[in-house]
């Protein structure tokens, strides 16, 4: 499915903007951004990405990428491209391009989705893992001092 009807919907050029307009964006950043978004739909952290992407065959064939060297990443190219995806808005816009692909493909009337389910929103990509850590231990604060007083 997603080599036959996702891929085309990544944005390679808008992230090849990052890059030397003398130098073809390599293959394996091409790679990389597709890991980005297998990251993110089975919810993996940076270092199981990497383990996924240089050892899982299915990847390695949803993907195509077929070249060994394509598939040894570090964990700061990882994070360097999701961090374009997240601060050039593209993550929200694959999604929104992925999504809409596959309603099409697989013919899903979108006209009986569940109300409420339209409503969930995520804010973790608009947080950085410092101020995530920060939110987290003054909540942690707060509520220790409401169960003090």
């Amino acid at each position: 499915m997603f080599r036959d009807h996702l891929l085309e919907t990544l944005p390679i050029y808008a992230v090849s903007l990052h890059f030397s307009k003398t130098m073809d964006l390599p293959k394996e950043l091409v790679t990389v951004v597709e890991a980005c978004v297998f990251q993110q739909v089975f919810d993996l952290t940076d270092i199981e990405t990497r383990d996924q992407l240089a050892f899982n065959e299915q990847w390695h064939y949803a993907l195509e990428s077929f070249n060994p060297k394509d598939h040894v990443i570090s964990l700061k190219i990882l994070w360097s491209m999701r961090n374009f995806l997240v601060s050039d808005n593209l993550a929200k816009e694959t999604f929104s391009k992925s999504a809409d692909k596959l309603t099409d493909v697989y013919h899903v009337a979108t006209c009986l989705q569940r109300l409420d389910s339209v409503y969930i929103q995520s804010n973790m990509a608009q947080l950085g893992r410092v101020r995530l850590l920060s939110c987290t231990i003054t909540g942690f604060l707060k509520n220790i001092a409401l169960q003090i007083n």
